[in-house]
């Protein structure tokens, strides 16, 4: 045990130094330019807390794609937004053809966010919507149709 010792704490003082070194480069490498605010931690920006959810008429919901239809552990459907404004998704519905509806939660999603909704069951997230459907929902050559509140149709895909 002696003679590893000196080298456990060479290697230490080796590995301390070098992550430093690397540090001191990064950071050197990634300075922000003169005057631009540091925002750090869990601070945000006052403005992006006083935006408000776009109009049902502003939103942009595109269905992207749907992934693994007809197998209900991987079936999902891929939304993403579009515009430039959050979208407020509270009571929009995901519909197939044959009458199955999905109703979203209290939901926003903000510019160039996307997020999945899953057929299965499972534990809604920020990222992850779960329909709870006992079966697989879609298969190829049926569609997916998106509503706002109001009943208007804001998007449609047909599964190849």
């Amino acid at each position: 045990m002696k003679r590893v010792l000196p080298f456990l704490l060479l290697n230490v003082a080796v590995s301390a130094a070098t992550m430093l070194l690397v540090l001191v480069l990064w950071q050197a490498a990634h300075r922000a330019p003169e005057g631009t605010p540091i925002v750090s931690g869990s601070q945000v920006p006052t403005s992006q807390l006083q935006t408000s959810p776009a109009s049902y008429e502003d939103a942009s919901i595109q269905i992207v794609n749907v992934i693994g239809a007809g197998d209900l552990d991987f079936e999902v459907v891929t939304l993403k937004n579009t515009g430039k404004d959050p979208v407020d998704l509270t009571g929009w519905t995901l519909q197939d053809g044959s009458g199955n509806r999905f109703v979203f939660p209290a939901f926003t999603v903000y510019p160039d966010g996307a997020f999945q909704v899953f057929s299965r069951s499972g534990i809604n997230t920020s990222l992850e919507l779960y329909w709870g459907s006992p079966s697989a929902l879609w298969q190829s050559g049926s569609k997916v149709l998106l509503y706002d509140p109001s009943g208007k149709k804001r998007g449609e895909y047909s599964i190849p």
